[in-house]
């Protein structure tokens, strides 16, 4: 199993069972991250320590355990982005499901009362309140798992305070990521770069990210004003 040819042989035969697995379209872009995870826990197991991936009978043994961690590393990244949540045990037993999909909202529906425009208003409805709330749960949480891959401190914080807070600031990004001590020959473009890869996490939540600082300023003066009122 430690060849080279073993463990190329493993690896296509998890990119095969992953893509038979996750066929939804909006899922394409994480498959080979869901791929890459599922080699190295299959890889690390005891179980396929006794196996031969050159035995046909091992081969449908092995296939069976893939399978099996393939979807359970589906799941998981399903969860990590707030697609689905695992249910509780007393759930599970009430609806005899394991997990359940989180209701996803659209910033941008046409023709639908609790859809929201960018107009400014001194109320809001309750519905647009919920959808506020849902729309800045989903980017919240898309803008957490993306951060965190950030290593760098200040390029971390210029991220962030560009993402959240940049129209508190009276300067161009390039002299925010000075002011925040973050050294770069593009900081617009890399933010840019930032942006869109929340944008792809989002997108899966019926969120499209066009004008970040505008939809969340938006988002946040929805929020406050209806809390406020209540």
């Amino acid at each position: 199993m430690d060849s080279d040819r073993d463990l190329l042989t493993l690896h296509k035969l998890i990119s095969k069972i992953s893509s038979y697995s996750i066929k939804n379209p909006d899922h394409q872009d994480f498959k080979e991250d869901v791929v890459q995870e599922a080699f190295l826990k299959v890889y690390d197991s005891k179980f396929i320590r006794d196996f031969d991936l050159n035995n046909e009978e091992d081969l449908l043994v092995i296939s069976s355990y893939v399978k099996k961690t393939v979807r359970s590393c589906y799941y998981d990244y399903l969860g990590k982005l707030g697609i689905i949540r695992r249910l509780t045990k007393e759930e599970r037993k009430n609806t005899d499901l394991k997990t359940q999909n989180i209701q996803t909202v659209d910033l941008h529906s046409e023709g639908d009362d609790a859809s929201i425009d960018l107009q400014q208003k001194d109320s809001y409805s309750h519905e647009q309140y919920i959808m506020a709330r849902q729309t800045y749960s989903a980017i919240k949480l898309c803008f957490d798992n993306a951060i965190i891959t950030v290593k760098n401190k200040f390029k971390s914080e210029f991220f962030e305070s560009a993402f959240w807070s940049y129209n508190t600031f009276d300067a161009p990004l390039n002299k925010l990521a000075d002011l925040l001590g973050y050294e770069s020959t593009n900081p617009t473009q890399e933010f840019g770069r930032f942006v869109e890869k929340v944008n792809k996490c989002t997108k899966i939540h019926g969120v499209k990210i066009e004008r970040v600082n505008e939809q969340v300023e938006f988002l946040k003066q929805v929020i406050h004003i209806s809390e406020a009122r209540t």
